[in-house]
């Protein structure tokens, strides 16, 4: 399998969900470049970015505007809504 930019993003979220979020940043921050315009990316990037408490409104407003479709406008806004305002508890 070729390590393109697409490969390495999957390897990133997988890091990322099985607890290696630190090393799966910084994966997804050397892939900036490459994947600007791939909507996956920055949805990516925008969850663990969060995930490491920096949300990033930029970025989250960026992720919504590259989203596909109607429905992943609205996910991408209840996440970016549940960023401002977390769950008590």
């Amino acid at each position: 399998m070729e390590p393109t930019p697409v490969v390495q993003l999957n390897r990133a979220v997988a890091l990322a969900e099985t607890g290696h979020l630190a090393a799966a940043v910084a994966i997804l921050q050397a892939l900036s470049a490459p994947l600007s315009d791939y909507q996956p990316f920055h949805a990516a990037m925008a969850e663990y970015m969060a995930r490491c408490g920096g949300p990033d409104a930029a970025r989250a407003a960026r992720t919504i505007a590259l989203a596909p479709s109607d429905a992943d406008v609205e996910w991408l806004r209840r996440r970016l809504q549940a960023l401002k305002d977390p769950a008590p508890g």
